[in-house]
């Protein structure tokens, strides 16, 4: 159970791990037209609202269940790195959950080459948030 005092604020995770020990394999996908994105509706808590107990978490996992992660030897993980990158770019713009989509397409653009073949990457966030979550940069 949630401490009451977290109920409705956002609660951020994210794991630098694999989720298991096979390799996503690369392979190319011709190009389509991509649909319109949704709009999320802003949604605030009322006074006396009963909130799931799992509502607003983020879990940012580096990958997908059953796979590894990779990383490069002189600037760290993929997900990571790609993390900070996106974040540093847009949090002064965007919602978290768009720039979570861009961490997806940056870390997915990344190739492995190991034990001769040629291997990929892609971040899997899962949400619970209600509404979207831009972050304020410090001063």
């Amino acid at each position: 159970m949630i401490a009451s005092s977290m109920a409705g604020k956002p609660k951020l995770f994210f794991l630098q791990a694999g989720q298991g020990h096979d390799k996503m394999e690369a392979g190319e996908v011709p190009e389509r037209d991509a649909p319109e994105p949704l709009k999320d509706p802003f949604n605030d808590i009322e006074v006396g609202e009963v909130l799931p107990n799992e509502a607003d978490f983020l879990l940012g996992y580096a990958t997908v269940p059953g796979y590894v992660t990779f990383r490069s030897r002189n600037q760290g993980t993929w997900f990571i790195c790609k993390l900070c990158e996106m974040l540093g770019k847009y949090a002064h713009r965007e919602h978290l959950i768009e720039i979570l989509t861009r961490v997806n397409k940056e870390v997915a653009k990344l190739d492995a080459n190991v034990d001769g073949g040629r291997f990929k990457q892609v971040p899997s966030p899962m949400y619970t948030l209600r509404y979207k979550l831009y972050l304020k940069p410090m001063k």
